[in-house]
């Protein structure tokens, strides 16, 4: 793997994507859809009510991701989300 590819190279170099039919067996929504729920993130507990997507593990490492980049801020509270 060259790091320091840019442009095609980097295309070239990723991996093919999934079927289709695996995608959509790993994006089915979960039996509570439908059910108030609770959701936790950097120490604040929050209900969420039917049908309001919850973020998953890869919302959290792409947030996490972006908030240790060079010049990013934490927040308010000086907490970091990961």
């Amino acid at each position: 793997m060259d790091r320091h590819a840019t442009g095609q190279a980097l295309v070239e170099q990723l991996p093919p994507p999934l079927p289709a039919d695996r995608i959509i067996a790993l994006t089915q929504p979960k039996a509570d859809l439908h059910t108030t729920r609770s959701y936790e993130w950097n120490g604040w507990t929050f209900d969420v009510p039917p049908g309001v997507f919850i973020p998953g593990w890869t919302s959290r490492l792409i947030h996490c991701w972006r908030s240790s980049a060079p010049g990013s801020t934490t927040s308010t509270t000086g907490r970091t989300a990961c």
